[in-house]
This record gives structure tokens, sequence and C-alpha cells, in this order.
């Protein structure tokens, strides 16, 4: 997750996320990308450096240390588990998907754009006004459907169940 979607599953600023200074663990383009493993792991070196500073508070501290190890060690498993998964070929990273759509997207686009042409040579009789109707309707729809709100299915993003 980018920071500013780890900033709002935590419910702080993006500034806050960004002045805790985790670090990435992958970076594309100029984006970097962030697990919930090395955030709580980040967090809980605060919380050890925090406590070594600080007597007060000292059981309540402990009790978040512990639970944040808890956490840490089941992100771990999950994090294992994911990668498992990839290696099975169950599970493919986002870029890949991104790389694959719009690769397939293009070559749509490069029939659609021909396809009057071919319906040209088929059809001899075919005017001007036909075909400029043709290219039109085929515009309209290349329009709807860029204007599709695509939006991930819930239930295959929460795999929750199945890795614990």
């Amino acid at each position: 997750m980018t920071a500013n979607e780890a900033a709002e599953s935590l419910g702080i600023a993006p500034r806050t996320f960004r002045s805790w200074s985790v670090p990435a663990v992958a970076k594309i383009g100029g984006v970097a990308f962030y697990d919930a493993a090395a955030i709580l792991e980040n967090r809980l070196e605060k919380i050890r450096q925090k406590s070594a500073r600080a007597d007060s508070d000292l059981d309540d501290l402990k009790r978040e240390v512990d639970a944040l190890e808890t956490d840490l060690i089941r992100m771990r498993a999950k994090r294992q588990d994911l990668r498992n998964a990839e290696l099975r070929g169950e599970l493919v990273d986002v870029a890949s998907i991104t790389l694959a759509i719009g690769q397939a997207s293009s070559a749509c686009r490069a029939v659609l754009d021909a396809l009057p042409g071919k319906i040209r040579r088929q059809i001899a009789t075919l005017n001007n006004t036909d075909l400029q109707m043709i290219r039109t309707t085929i515009v309209e729809h290349e329009n709807r459907i860029a204007a599709q709100d695509f939006e991930f299915d819930e239930e295959l993003c929460q795999n929750d169940d199945k890795h614990d």
C-alpha cells in the first residue's frame, strides 16, 4: 500500500505517517509501497525506544509491545502465505496484471481502429457516411467502456479467513 493508503488505514495524516520513516518494501517509479509488517516493525521499534526512555506506564507499554509482537508474527505468517500462494501461481502482482490489461486494451483498440477499413474492403458498396457512422459507433462504445468504474470484489481482496 502507498503512504497515503497506509495513513488512511491507520486513521492518521499522510504527513504523520511519513514522519515515522517506515522503510518501503518496494518502489515502483516514484511511488513507495509499504506492507503491514514493515509498519508494525517500525512502530514496535519506536515503542521499544520510548519504553527505554520512560519508566512511566511501563505495564501498558509492555502490553502494547506484546500485542504488536503478536500482530507482527501474524503479519509475517500472512506475508509468507501470500508469497507461497504467489509461488504456486495462485496470485499475481498488480503491476503484472496492469501491464497485461494495458497490452490487451491496446490490442483491442488497434483491432477496433482497423475495423472500418476491413469492412469497407469486404463491402465495396459502403459510402463514407456509412463508414463514419461505424467509426462513431466504435468511439461511442470505447468511451462508454473507458467511463466504467471498475471496483474490486471485496471478497476476492479479503483473504483473511484463508490465511489466518
